[in-house]
């Protein structure tokens, strides 16, 4: 199907009528009708029953409506930044990032940003790793920062900083007056955590194996924004990563650190042969910044 059979038929199946598309689209009704049909014979599909002069969509003609619904979508956007390029408006930059780190980092660089940058729009992805290469891969982020090590031809991959994995409890907690904490110390307590099929979940695995204990977990989690409530709430302690508490952003939680230590690679990713654009740049540019800042602290 091209673009204009497909333009057609979700406008028939919007107005559900063969008049009704032809005004939607403002040509002449055989034009529309015509054009059904050929969709019918190319498809070799029957995708309208034809009853006392109208046409009702089949089953197949609902379920390809909705999947153009998805495609359309995507034109829509298309046409979008078509219309910005051609107004003068600012373009979008799209920012992929993981959970932690949207929660305060990300936010924190985007702010500093936008004061100096009046005009920057920006459009933020929160996901998992494996999804924010492949929005990479796709174009559909221009830049993704993460925790984790991502190992691509088409990539590009510069570490900024590290963050330090930090044992979480409430101010009030036994483990909050020592200067860090051990594996044995936690396993007094109820544990939350990440599954031990995540990169956090498998190293913190290692952590507790290496200390000759098995991690105990109490409540599972995805995310360690996730594991800063449960937390807060007094549920148990956590091992997240630095950025989860930075700049306090739970107040009544505390972190020490651990030992041995662990710690997570910070990378600002970008795809190898797309374009760099100025907004890229500057928020490339800030987000080192402010991690480099924060382990000067």
């Amino acid at each position: 199907m091209n673009l204009r059979q497909i333009e057609v038929l979700r406008a028939f199946m919007l107005t559900r009528t063969v008049s009704g598309a032809a005004a939607f689209l403002h040509i002449s009704q055989p034009g529309v009708s015509k054009i059904l049909k050929h969709i019918e014979d190319q498809l070799g599909v029957q995708l309208f029953q034809r009853l006392r002069g109208r046409l009702l969509p089949t089953v197949e003609a609902e379920q390809l409506f909705a999947t153009i619904g998805e495609a359309w979508a995507h034109v829509e956007r298309v046409e979008r930044v078509a219309r910005n390029l051609g107004s003068g408006a600012p373009a979008t930059l799209r920012i992929g990032t993981t959970p932690s780190l949207g929660a305060v980092l990300v936010p924190s660089v985007i702010a500093t940003l936008m004061k100096r940058h009046k005009q920057l729009r920006v459009r933020v992805e929160l996901s998992a790793p494996d999804m924010l290469l492949e929005s990479l891969l796709t174009r559909k982020i221009d830049v993704a920062v993460t925790l984790f090590s991502v190992s691509h031809p088409e990539v590009l991959v510069e570490k900024v900083a590290t963050s330090p994995l930090m044992c979480i409890m409430p101010q009030d907690h036994p483990l909050a007056s020592g200067t860090f904490v051990t594996p044995a110390e936690m396993m007094a307590f109820q544990f939350i955590s990440f599954s031990s099929e995540t990169p956090e979940g498998r190293l913190i695995d290692d952590l507790f194996a290496q200390a000759g204990f098995d991690r105990q977990v109490a409540i599972e989690v995805r995310s360690s924004a996730s594991a800063c409530w449960f937390v807060k709430a007094g549920a148990g302690i956590a091992i997240v990563d630095s950025f989860a508490v930075y700049q306090d952003a739970f107040p009544g939680v505390v972190a020490r650190p651990l030992q041995p230590d662990l710690a997570f690679d910070i990378n600002i990713c970008t795809h190898a042969f797309a374009p760099i654009s100025d907004a890229l740049i500057a928020f490339s540019k800030e987000t080192k910044r402010q991690c480099r800042w924060s382990q000067r602290k």
